[in-house]
């Protein structure tokens, strides 16, 4: 019986034999340049803010301001927290559990995309001006759960129409860069490349994964001090790391007991007074910078404990006017979509932290919860 394919399949310039194996090749390189080229434009397009004004500042006012908290409910866990869901009077739940096995530990740009057009559709329309009169009164507080979602992060600070720094706190270092996917291992290379973007203040990290000195690794921007590196208690040595700048936060790991002081951290900062001073600072905040004892998440943890993030957070309150802060780094059970999350799951999750006590967990991370929001509840009205 005939099929449409013969005449296609005649005018191949080659024997009979090949020519279906010839065809099914030219299928298959078509879809993956159409892939690879509808990477690299979303990988592109990343980078690109819409209706933002450079002009607009914030000044800090006597006012005295309060939390709006924000939950975006992507794993279920952040809804166990009753305490947490009733101390602070504005509270907004989102629902976006579908979501949740769609992009946790990563997922397609195109995925990432029609996740952000979501978030849009859902969240308030971002508008400058109102932003900074809100900011005037309000500190936004975005709770997203699991640290597997840390790449939402950057879709929130996509959503910011004016210019500000970024401090974020987490045990890796979340910037690799070229992925051919969104993955929360990538993301903070995006936002390096926002136009909203001034300096970002990478704290706390003690991971392995700073080694990776590869071509992964943004070196331009950590040479030039668009992200500076303070890690958790010594620094890093191997490859470029000696032409980078580092401020280890804490005292070495064998000296147990000596905490991080205010005057320790405002003597770190005080060389970027003003940068901090200059534009809003928006702080992420990924649990697994803590140890476990408090904060138990999907991930290996880190070295500082709730009181020595505490600290830093009532210190950068005094160099900067805080206007928006995400929260990360609850645990919940894996559940992912597609195989390829699955490979996921397997090959970078350490199975050993993501067979814990729920209920225990939940208990743990709704007191660190609860006393980093009273401490910056404090710290925006010191």
């Amino acid at each position: 019986m005939p099929s449409i394919l013969d005449p296609l399949l005649s005018s191949l310039p080659v024997s009979q034999k090949y020519r279906i194996p010839l065809f099914v090749g030219f299928v298959i390189a078509g879809y993956g340049a159409s892939w690879i080229g509808k990477t690299i434009w979303f990988y592109r397009r990343l980078s690109q803010i819409k209706q933002w004004d450079p002009n607009l500042t914030i000044q800090r006012e006597c006012k005295k301001r309060s939390i709006h908290l924000n939950v975006l409910d992507l794993d279920g866990t952040l809804l166990l927290q009753s305490e947490l869901l009733n101390t602070f009077e504005r509270t907004t739940i989102y629902m976006m559990q579908e979501w949740g096995p769609q992009l946790r530990m990563g997922c397609a740009y195109g995925t990432y995309y029609r996740f952000e057009n979501f978030l849009n559709a859902t969240l308030p329309d971002p508008n400058p001006q109102r932003e900074i009169n809100q900011a005037a009164s309000t500190l936004e507080v975005s709770m997203v759960g699991s640290n597997d979602f840390h790449h939402v992060s950057l879709l929130l600070l996509r959503r910011i129409r004016y210019r500000f720094n970024v401090v974020i706190f987490d045990n890796h270092p979340d910037w690799f860069q070229f992925a051919p996917m969104m993955h929360c291992g990538c993301w903070l290379n995006h936002v390096a490349k926002l136009p909203t973007v001034g300096t970002i203040f990478h704290m706390g990290g003690r991971s392995g994964e700073f080694n990776e000195t590869g071509f992964v690794t943004p070196w331009a921007e950590l040479i030039s001090g668009k992200i500076k590196v303070f890690p958790a208690y010594s620094k890093w040595t191997q490859g470029r790391w000696s032409k980078v700048p580092q401020t280890p936060l804490a005292f070495f790991s064998n000296m147990p007991g000596k905490m991080i002081t205010k005057e320790r951290i405002r003597s770190y900062l005080e060389p970027y007074r003003r940068q901090l001073q200059e534009l809003p600072l928006v702080i992420t905040l990924d649990k697994d910078v803590m140890r476990r004892d408090d904060a138990v998440q999907n991930w290996n943890s880190g070295f500082l404990s709730k009181e020595e993030i505490g600290v830093i957070l009532e210190v950068l309150a005094e160099f900067a006017v805080i206007t928006v802060v995400d929260i990360l780094g609850e645990w919940s059970p894996v559940k992912t979509r597609g195989l390829f999350r699955k490979w996921l799951n397997h090959h970078q999750h350490e199975q050993e932290y993501n067979n814990e006590d729920p209920k225990r967990a939940t208990e743990i991370n709704q007191k660190t919860n609860l006393y980093l929001l009273q401490t910056l509840a404090g710290a925006i009205n010191q």
